[in-house]
């Protein structure tokens, strides 16, 4: 990311599309994806939505994103924000040796 690096949908979807691209490189038995998400804004935001149908009618793609479930504001932390917080807090470190 460049510039101000904001976290929005087109952000969003970037990462979204390069993690599917990681994914169907090494996990070739997977066909179907749901993805879940807390309610932040950047999460629906119109390029994240139909960004999601986009990259579902690409021919070269093989896993089929089903469904998109979304947390309640508040609903507390999942076990998706641990993992990226665990991992965040490694990058931190790495970056401060």
């Amino acid at each position: 990311m460049n510039g101000k690096s904001n976290q929005d949908g087109e952000a969003v979807f970037s990462m979204l599309e390069a993690f599917f691209c990681m994914l169907e490189g090494n996990f070739t038995f997977l066909c179907q994806a749901i993805i879940c998400s807390n309610n932040a804004g950047c999460y629906h935001k119109k390029e994240l939505v139909f960004g999601t149908m986009m990259l579902n009618m690409m021919e070269t793609q093989s896993i089929c994103i089903t469904r998109l479930l979304y947390t309640e504001t508040q609903d507390g932390k999942g076990l998706v924000d641990v993992h990226f917080a665990q991992g965040t807090r490694q990058v931190i470190k790495y970056i401060k040796t």
